[in-house]
């Protein structure tokens, strides 16, 4: 099962719907995700094509972790760290651990899932707390136009080489974290 995990919408919110999203992921998690699940992430676009070119597979569920904020571009550490742990609880809950590889859209996204700065983008590390041989988690880079490494033919096509190596091969492959956390 491959699950496409996304930093947030870029539309703006007004206050009031905004607290409702947050007491929607503090107070009723489940709901939170099934509407997560449903808006998704990426389906189409520009966005969509540039993950497709690094040779990200067939998604079956693709969700942002989190809603859309007053301030654009605003990122809230500790809701998203939440929100990753409530979308990991649900697929342990679910019981297929060992089925799943995350697919994190941007560095931001990976620290939300316990990913430190020091794991290259398209490397594939097992999370950390989960239990060996769980879940796998590839870093992608953002497919905003405005990120430089899809500026770099060389960059895009060390990804692309890291992300056809760990899907031919089925193990994390790459760096394994080390160091402090960020």
């Amino acid at each position: 099962m491959n699950i496409l995990v996304a930093e947030r919408f870029n539309v703006d919110e007004d206050r009031d719907t905004h607290y409702k999203w947050m007491r929607l992921l503090h107070e009723n998690t489940d709901r939170y995700l099934q509407v997560m699940f449903r808006l998704g992430a990426f389906r189409k676009g520009n966005g969509r094509a540039r993950l497709e070119s690094i040779g990200v597979p067939k998604l079956n569920i693709t969700m942002n972790l989190l809603p859309p904020s007053v301030n654009c571009g605003e990122w809230d550490e500790h809701d998203a760290h939440l929100a990753a742990d409530v979308l990991r609880e649900w697929v342990r809950w679910n019981g297929v651990e060992q089925e799943v590889t995350y697919w994190l859209v941007g560095r931001r996204v990976a620290r939300a899932f316990g990913l430190n700065n020091l794991i290259e983008l398209g490397h594939a590390t097992e999370i950390p707390g989960d239990k060996p041989g769980g879940s796998v988690a590839v870093i992608l880079p953002h497919p905003s136009g405005r990120n430089r490494i899809w500026s770099s033919a060389e960059a895009v096509a060390t990804v692309r080489t890291r992300i056809y190596g760990f899907l031919s091969s089925g193990e994390p492959v790459g760096e394994q974290p080390t160091g402090p956390t960020v």
